[in-house]
């Protein structure tokens, strides 16, 4: 199975590597697998959706015979079975042919593997990544980075709450320490406080106050206010041991 990580890295992996290489160094074929692998994953979406998220000021006649091409070059590149087609008008990847570690990590999340969607998620999708020129694309792949990465958090403070009832101290610390990587400016204040609550149960003072002042520094910067007062009724009750 042709395997596409999008994960805090880019990278394809296929039976003809030099053909991969070649895809991933074409954005537009890269973007369109992308987001039929993600935003449809396995479902079929329509070409008049994909011709206006890619090329919303091209005629109509040109941006069908732009998708067109796309798709012929995925296919030409990794394989007929890769791109399915059903009548004129849908197309979808294969599941069968290709598993993609986004698509996976959200059906992961919506299914409360936590587990598997925390070793499955790396990072941003597609980092760095940008497609000229797309607009509806790009809207989408930087909502689906910020959605992946809320439910990273989410997860991730979850496990370490349970962890830390069952006084694993160990694996709670390191999901702490996750959270800080992948979202090193992550502004949910009701995640926030529950990752206190773990961190102050493990006896980490330090740690929480890092997190707390770091989470009022960047309110203060953005906005010029101050956290809630539960949160800062919990930071005084760390504080004083």
């Amino acid at each position: 199975m042709i395997q596409l990580h999008v994960l805090g890295r880019t990278d394809l992996y296929a039976a003809d590597q030099g053909a991969a290489a070649d895809l991933l160094a074409q954005p537009r074929p890269l973007a369109l697998l992308v987001y039929l692998a993600v935003a449809h994953s396995g479902q079929y979406a329509r070409r008049d959706s994909l011709v206006g998220l890619f090329w919303a000021e091209t005629g109509q006649e040109q941006a069908r015979a732009s998708l067109r091409r796309l798709l012929h070059t995925i296919r030409r590149t990794l394989g007929p079975d890769v791109i399915d087609t059903r009548g004129d008008e849908e197309v979808r990847v294969n599941t069968a042919a290709l598993w993609c570690d986004a698509a996976e990590c959200s059906a992961c999340f919506a299914d409360g593997r936590l587990d598997r969607a925390i070793a499955l998620y790396k990072g941003p999708m597609l980092p760095g990544f940008i497609l000229a020129g797309a607009h509806g694309f790009q809207d989408w792949i930087d909502m689906a980075r910020r959605q992946l990465n809320r439910e990273a958090v989410k997860a991730a403070v979850k496990l370490a709450e349970a962890h830390a009832e069952a006084n694993e101290h160990s694996r709670a610390g390191d999901l702490a320490q996750f959270i800080t990587v992948i979202a090193p400016d992550f502004d949910d204040e009701h995640q926030l406080r529950k990752l206190l609550r773990v961190l102050h149960r493990q006896g980490n003072r330090v740690a929480a106050l890092r997190l707390f002042d770091d989470f009022s520094r960047r309110l203060h910067e953005a906005y010029g206010t101050t956290p809630a007062a539960e949160t800062r009724n919990l930071i005084s009750e760390i504080r004083s041991g």
